[in-house]
């Protein structure tokens, strides 16, 4: 949850507060850099004529205006016309007993654009594919389903500096 800025201004676009609604946040404040160094396409794309910097996180914003973080825009998955936030599948495989992490990310449909694609590292060897399916189809909509599950070892996990999974590394 993010604490209301001092000397800035920060929304969830389109979501009206207390509706549970997820947009992408943006901020402007007079602390605010002005855009990218030499290239004015990454500007354009990220601050609004009106100085809304897009910040490419996804937040509800509570009947009080604060915000809480959701997931990443660029982490989202389209799948046909529905929205999936991999925070939301990752925090339902890793409640699974049998799972010591597991992250997720969109690969490429041609039906429905993108699918969701789980990657497990196992906390208990006897776990399956259909078993972690099982689990998540009792708690998810059925389109936020992993339609594969990869089993891999820690250390083939690309992870960055901060610890976290590399997602962009497994895509490739």
């Amino acid at each position: 949850t993010v604490e209301q800025p001092l000397e800035a201004d920060a929304d969830a676009v389109d979501v009206a507060p207390g509706s549970g609604g997820v947009g992408e946040v943006w901020i402007r404040g007079p602390t605010l850099f002005s855009g990218y160094d030499g290239n004015a396409a990454a500007t354009a794309e990220a601050i609004t004529p009106d100085g809304w910097f897009r910040t490419g996180d996804l937040a509800k914003v509570d009947g009080h205006g604060y915000l809480t973080i959701t997931d990443r825009a660029k982490d989202m998955i389209l799948v046909g016309s529905e929205n999936v936030y991999c925070v939301e599948v990752e925090r339902v495989l890793n409640d699974h007993p049998g799972v010591k992490l597991a992250t997720v990310y969109g690969m490429p449909d041609d039906a429905m654009g993108e699918r969701v694609k789980a990657v497990v590292v196992k906390q208990d060897e006897s776990l399956t594919a259909a078993a972690l399916r099982r689990h998540a189809a009792a708690r998810l909509a059925d389109f936020k389903v992993p339609s594969s599950v990869e089993f891999v070892t820690r250390a083939e996990l690309p992870m960055t500096g901060s610890g976290k999974v590399a997602k962009a590394a497994l895509k490739k």
